[in-house]
């Protein structure tokens, strides 16, 4: 978690959930909301990459956020909620089980992770803020994005 990079500006996160658990990414990073339909899915791509969706005239790779979570949730259903997201020039979709909108958060608001945290899942976060009784993980795009790539046996063939 990047505490170092707090500020005495307010942090703006686009907020959606999965399961209870609540979730942020930057604003400024997030440029759409869309209902999940027709998914053409990725040969041999990762539980998480759901595949290529058309939206508003783009095609985007879709992530779930469930499954880069954890790879064994179940897929999302069609017309489950999504955010469009841009990072480094790329845009993408990330699906969710609920939006909420956009939430400002203070520098004081800032929490550290909790000690029985997943490491796996605080290798996705940038920050998180306290809300409430409640807590907001920030999504670090970056990390989202570097999914893991499927070890793939050569196929054995056979020369004549």
């Amino acid at each position: 978690m990047n505490l170092a990079r707090m500020s005495s500006r307010r942090i703006g996160l686009f907020t959606l959930h999965v399961g209870p658990e609540t979730y942020g990414i930057p604003g400024d990073r997030a440029f759409g909301v869309f209902r999940l339909g027709r998914v053409t899915p990725a040969p041999l791509a990762p539980p998480a990459l759901l595949g290529f969706s058309l939206v508003r005239g783009r095609i985007l790779a879709t992530i779930s956020l469930a499954r880069r979570l954890d790879p064994a949730a179940r897929a999302p259903a069609e017309g489950s909620p999504g955010v469009a997201v841009e990072h480094g020039g790329d845009r993408f979709g990330l699906v969710a089980d609920g939006i909420e909108g956009v939430e400002y958060f203070e520098p004081e608001d800032a929490v550290a992770a909790p000690a029985d945290a997943d490491p796996a899942r605080l290798a996705l976060c940038a920050g998180a803020y306290r809300r409430g009784d409640g807590i907001v993980a920030e999504l670090d795009v970056g990390a989202l994005l570097r999914l893991p790539v499927p070890r793939v046996e050569p196929a054995l063939v056979r020369m004549s």
